[in-house]
């Protein structure tokens, strides 16, 4: 999501509609501007005539009528699915604290969310968390720069799925895949332990990051 200012000085909300979020339904976006001004943004979609060097084109990629009338259904639905998000994300959340995982944020606003972030104490390499195998941890979003705090937190960080279909897992697998991540991470910076000059508990406390992508 993105804000900006038409040359009217409207504000304008940008929302993406990939079928990857909540409100998605195949590709798309919608812009959320007063009446008034949706004239002027109207004229954006006009791309003009093409330049005359080809590689100069970026793209005129032009959302169709169907997957207008798919995202506009799937939003007029929102209040039958939403609640089915709130619900996952609230269970999932209260495993993975269960587990010894902190959100990484501690507010909540009710929007819905198709996986939450957590951290763990220990660093999660990219390849442990694709070995699950009731659901797909993942790890969003690579730091631009490796900056200590950033690096840190993407070492810990481990994106655990909130969507609907998650109900049909029951709480004990959930929290065995959950254990099991740890588990192996622990036992991995056990053994590298073996010749480092302190200890896992210092490792934390000093933010070491022994498995960062």
């Amino acid at each position: 999501r993105s804000r900006g200012y038409c040359r009217c000085t409207a504000a304008a909300n940008c929302d993406g509609l990939h079928q990857t979020k909540p409100y998605g339904l195949g590709e798309g976006g919608l812009v959320l501007t007063p009446q008034w001004a949706a004239q002027e943004l109207y004229s954006l979609i006009d791309y003009g005539s093409a330049p005359d060097q080809p590689e100069s084109w970026l793209a005129n990629g032009k959302i169709s009528d169907i997957s207008c009338a798919f995202l506009l259904d799937r939003l007029e639905q929102s209040t039958d699915w939403i609640p089915l998000y709130r619900k996952q994300m609230a269970r999932i959340t209260a495993l993975a604290v269960q587990c010894g995982l902190t959100p990484l944020s501690q507010s909540m606003d009710g929007a819905p969310a198709t996986s939450l972030p957590f951290l763990s104490e220990y660093c999660i390499q990219s390849d442990l968390i694709e070995k699950s195998r009731n659901f797909s941890f993942s790890k969003h979003y690579r730091p631009q720069q490796e900056t200590p705090n950033a690096q840190n937190i993407w070492s810990r960080i481990i994106n655990i799925p909130t969507h609907p279909d998650m109900h049909a897992l029951s709480d004990e697998q959930i929290i065995s895949e959950l254990r099991n991540v740890q588990r192996v991470a622990r036992m991995k910076i056990a053994k590298i332990n073996k010749n480092w000059p302190y200890s896992v508990i210092e490792q934390r406390r000093d933010h070491v990051s022994l498995y960062g992508s």
